[in-house]
């Protein structure tokens, strides 16, 4: 090991710096080629969907709750001349209010002011009360405007509904390196 020769403990430094050095360039070159492989065989495949993610405070009978939206526009959706209409953008909104529990509501709005919404609730009860204002509801988005193609209501969770292709543009990315 290291002796009490300072030249020899000059080189052990210079040694530790050089592998030092070399080993983060090893690693920008690792991200290099990751990043590079990513864009030229992901730029066939459907590039991921931008959304908006953000969380706004709600008050609820027993407090303060927190509900966390997304926008994401929907580019995917085909359009068709005379057609029918294409949904533009997806909200989708989760909160946690008693009485009604864990609920998740997912909005597709189309064009021409047209909606349609699912609300999945993890609660019977919660699910009996939204059923009980389902055309309180519809009444709500028509006095807005909005043309209400379908209100859903189910129990349990939404599916995912995110194809592979929009999460496969980066997959390859190490970013625990």
């Amino acid at each position: 090991l290291l002796g009490d020769d300072p030249a020899e403990a000059t080189s052990t430094e210079t040694l530790a710096g050089r592998a030092l050095g070399e080993a983060e360039r090893s690693l920008s070159r690792v991200f290099l080629h990751q990043a590079a492989t990513a864009e030229s065989r992901d730029a066939k495949v459907a590039q991921p969907t931008q959304s908006l993610m953000f969380e706004i405070p709600i008050a609820g009978p027993n407090g303060t709750s927190i509900a966390q939206l997304r926008i994401e526009r929907d580019d995917r959706a085909p359009t068709e001349a005379g057609g029918t209409l294409r949904r533009v953008f997806q909200v989708d909104i989760a909160f946690d209010i008693a009485p009604l529990g864990p609920v998740a509501v997912r909005v597709g709005l189309m064009d021409g002011r047209r909606v349609a919404v699912g609300v999945w609730c993890e609660s019977d009860d919660g699910l009996v009360r939204m059923e009980a204002e389902r055309e309180n509801i519809v009444l709500g988005l028509e006095q807005e405007g909005m043309v209400v193609a379908g209100l859903d209501l189910h129990r349990g969770h939404p599916p995912e509904g995110r194809e592979e292709t929009t999460t496969a543009a980066n997959h390859r990315l190490d970013l625990q390196l």
